[in-house]
């Protein structure tokens, strides 16, 4: 954080040497209520840019009771944060696998991939982690968000809901079981 302060203007008071009736030697006031102008002091305070979020890796376990089914939805609480200059002009939230053919495994070895692992903010629309974007790894990623920035919110904070669940399974020959994998969150700044 940098500060600046700039002091304006000067306070003087006016005084002479005399000597008084007792012979000693002193100052005194040449003209009392001698006072400086006002002095405006200015303040300049610096923050510097930062993004951040609360959790930056979703331990996921996911079970599959009917491969021909989506499963259940697992919700995970998130909150992100930003303090922004004021030529940032969005921000966004962004979900990824490290690899799009192998998103969530089971303890065979059999793997989901990413396309079969569907995610959202809470209330909307459930999509798949295809996507390419500036962090992550291409084809296994997500947006969940994009929050565009103005002067009313470059300090800002929201809290959301991500729900992931895993598609319909029985079509790549996968069983019911217990499938585990890492979602890795990332805040971007544009």
């Amino acid at each position: 954080m940098a500060f600046a302060l700039f002091l304006f203007g000067l306070s003087a008071r006016a005084q002479v040497a005399s000597i008084g009736n007792s012979g000693r030697q002193g100052l005194a006031p040449v003209e009392t209520g001698l006072s400086s102008s006002v002095a405006p002091i200015g303040l300049l305070a610096v923050l510097p840019s930062s993004i951040g979020i609360n959790i930056s890796a979703v331990h996921l376990t996911v079970s599959v009771d009917n491969p021909s089914i989506p499963s259940a939805t697992i919700q995970v609480p998130v909150t992100s944060f930003w303090h922004l200059g004021s030529s940032s002009t969005s921000v966004e939230l962004i979900g990824y696998f490290d690899s799009p053919q192998q998103a969530l495994a089971d303890a065979h070895g059999h793997w989901i991939p990413s396309d079969r692992v569907q995610g959202s903010l809470a209330g909307q629309q459930m999509r798949p982690f295809t996507e390419t974007s500036s962090v992550g790894v291409a084809g296994a990623t997500r947006a969940f968000y994009h929050q565009a920035i103005s002067r009313d919110n470059l300090s800002a904070s929201r809290s959301d809901v991500l729900e992931i669940r895993v598609d319909r399974i029985a079509d790549l020959s996968l069983g019911s079981g217990v499938y585990q994998g890492v979602l890795r969150l990332r805040m971007v700044a544009y």
